[in-house]
Order: C-alpha cells, then structure tokens, then sequence
C-alpha cells in the first residue's frame, strides 16, 4: 500500500505540470481537492485510510490517465519521401462525423437520468447555475463529446458552420430543436426582454450587458454578478447595487432572460 501511495503521488506530481485549468477541475471533480493538495492529504492520512478514501475515487484513474496535449510526440524517421494522401478529422475512436452525432444523440437520450444538470437543460434551462454548466461540461467531456469537437462533426455532415451552446446541441439531440448559434438565440431573447415593458436607461444598458456577457459565458446568473473578474462587479457593485437598479428583481430579470434565450 505505500508503494502504490508514493507511485499515486509521484504520479500526481507529475501531472500536475502539464494539466489545463479544465483537467485540473475534472481532477478535483473526482477528488474533491486541487491536484496538489489531493498529494497533501494522501501523505497525511494513515496509508489505510487513504487506501479506502482513494477506492471511493472511481474515476481517478481514467482521469490520471487522460493525455493532457503537452507530451512529447516521438520522431519517426523514414528514408523515403513522404506524400500527403487526405486529411480527416477524428472524432472519439475513430468515428465519423455523422457516427459521432449520432453517438452522442443515443448517450444524451439513454444516459440523461444520471446526469442531474443534463436534466435540467432538458426540463428547465433557466434554472442551470454557471457551475451546474461547468460540472456538466466536465461529465460530457470524460465521455468524449464537447462543444468544440460537436461543432466540427455538425459543419463536416451538414456544411453548416455554427457556434451553438452545448445546451443547443443537447437539446437537439434530445428532442430535434433547430441547432441555431446562441449569439442568435441571445440577441433575440434581447429584444423580446426590451419591447416586454417599459425600462430605465440604467436598465436598458444593464440588460444589454447581460446580453454581451451571455454570450461570452453562457449564463449569467448571481454567481457571475458578483465575479471579480466581469463586467458586473467592476462597473456596476455586484449583486446588491445591480439589484437596486432593477428595484430588488435582479433574479426574476436573470431568470427571465434564459427564459427567452430557450424559448421555442
């Protein structure tokens, strides 16, 4: 046991040079901790107990195990002249584009019950939180399926380019919504929001920032409000301030603007 914990560790630390910021949230999905401090833990812990506590990680190993883009790729060195014979684009093992959607179409219909914030974009979109989103990205891209590589797959069938949500291309595959890029789906939303009722100018400008920000990130909820690094927090005070503005209703306006953003 306390050479397979100082392999783990070893493991870990060597890892940890190499991990995107999104391999280290699948990491900590997974343990519950930060790279790093999952190392601390595992040298402070009894080797028994970090025996039983790393057996309640059953995806640890997978995750460990997932190339992180930064190895080094081997040389091959031939004599003879090289010739280009056609290029292609993989999706998961091998897939073809139309295999791919497909795949991920049958993993979205057959695997939504496990999946709590997958259900949630399937039910009620405008109740998704920026982490429900970013808990779900993670799941999704373990099984091989995320936006971008979505994104190519549907151009390469359909020679269609469009920068759809994952939330788009999950509603498409559960229940044959027209793909249609958010920036579209958002502007839209806007203007139904701004001929809805009568605004004030701060509210108007507020709300057109909402928009911006929505596209940039998705969701906009208090979370995002309050985020040092957004517009919100910087200009506007976050959560309290913003508030006042829309005269205590911030979270009814958020709400209803992912109401609209789905909306048939």
């Amino acid at each position: 046991l306390e050479l397979i914990r100082d392999q783990l560790i070893a493991k870990v630390r060597r890892k940890v040079r190499s991990l995107s910021d999104e391999q280290s949230d699948q990491v900590q999905q997974v343990t519950g901790e930060q790279p790093l401090d999952f190392v601390g833990r595992l040298l402070s812990l009894p080797v028994d107990e970090a025996s039983r506590w790393v057996q309640r990680m059953p995806r640890l190993a997978e995750v460990l195990d997932a190339p992180t883009g930064h190895d080094s790729t081997p040389q091959v060195i031939s004599e003879h002249d090289d010739q280009l014979r056609s290029t292609e684009h993989g999706y998961g093992k091998g897939q073809k584009p139309e295999d791919y959607l497909e795949a991920f179409t049958a993993f979205i219909q057959q695997g939504g019950n496990e999946l709590p914030a997958l259900n949630l974009v399937l039910q009620k979109p405008w109740e998704l939180t920026r982490a429900d989103l970013k808990e779900l990205r993670i799941a999704l891209d373990a099984e091989g399926y995320n936006e971008a590589s979505l994104r190519t797959a549907w151009r390469d069938t359909t020679n269609q380019e469009l920068v759809a949500s994952i939330m788009g291309h999950i509603r498409r595959a559960a229940f044959g919504d027209a793909l249609v890029p958010y920036s579209e789906r958002v502007d839209k939303a806007l203007q139904r929001i701004l001929k809805s009722r009568s605004w004030t100018s701060p509210q108007r400008q507020w709300l057109q920032r909402i928009a911006s920000q929505t596209k940039s990130i998705t969701i906009v909820d208090r979370a995002a409000i309050d985020d040092q690094g957004l517009v919100f927090r910087k200009e506007g005070g976050g959560w309290p301030r913003l508030n006042k503005v829309f005269n205590e209703e911030l979270g009814e306006v958020l709400e209803l603007f992912q109401r609209e953003v789905w909306a048939a």
